[in-house]
């Protein structure tokens, strides 16, 4: 049997339901590319890159770099198999 709506509003089940159909598997667009490093973020790796403007866009050197943010980069995704550590 499944769970109704309750007075119009939606039961904690289908709100899980919903955000399993809609959040991104895997945001890091790399780690399609390279595999996943486990137990690393993007933030440690020496092809992330900043670039400073009225705030900081952060980009990824392994991918094409344009100046919209659909290539911006962040810096809590998982890391790619190219993770390297900065120095």
């Amino acid at each position: 049997m499944t769970e109704k709506l309750i007075f119009g509003k939606h039961t904690p089940k289908d709100a899980e339901d919903l955000w399993n159909k809609i959040k991104p598997r895997n945001p890091n667009p790399c780690v399609a590319l390279y595999g996943e490093m486990p137990g690393q973020t993007c933030k440690g790796c020496k092809y992330l890159i900043g670039w400073a403007h009225s705030r900081v866009y952060y980009k990824c050197q392994l991918r094409k770099i344009t100046h919209g943010a659909g290539t911006d980069h962040r810096v809590n995704w998982p890391a790619c198999g190219k993770y390297e550590k900065k120095i």
